[in-house]
């Protein structure tokens, strides 16, 4: 798979904030959502499982909270594969579903904070690492 330039990583990012403020503009919990379901604001689906060389993944479908599938753009800002049905798979390497959601909702979190660092944007900042929004809002207003 082909790395993206920066033209098209900022293009892409630029789309998640779209439609994360399409969706409301929720916010990311505080704690990662280890071992349970609750992964707000996504709504991560598993849709079976794929085998892998070192083990199996789990296969998953992403949205805000019942808004728009951003299965693909996380695929792509993450680096992972897009499968043939729409899925992206993520193996933690402890097969477990849980820690598969989880992985993907830390992939979203990761990719919502570069989107916002890149565009200087500190409501999307603060979304999901209010303590940086902070710094980066003061350092910001500087410039």
């Amino acid at each position: 798979m082909a790395r993206l330039t920066k033209t098209e990583r900022l293009a892409l990012q630029e789309q998640w904030l779209e439609l994360w403020r399409a969706a409301g503009c929720p916010a990311f919990t505080e704690d990662e959502p280890l071992g349970t379901s609750d992964f707000e604001p996504l709504s991560i689906y598993a849709c079976g499982s794929a085998r892998q060389t070192y083990g199996y993944a789990t296969k998953l479908i992403i949205r805000w909270s019942g808004h728009a599938n951003i299965t693909r753009l996380l695929s792509l800002l993450a680096g992972y594969r897009l499968g043939k049905d729409k899925t992206m798979a993520c193996r933690s390497g402890c097969a477990s579903e849980n820690m598969d959601k989880a992985l993907a909702w830390r992939l979203a979190r990761s990719a919502h904070e570069a989107a916002a660092l890149a565009h200087k944007d500190v409501e999307a900042l603060r979304a999901c690492n209010k303590p940086l929004s902070i710094v980066k809002e003061a350092e910001w207003l500087w410039l």
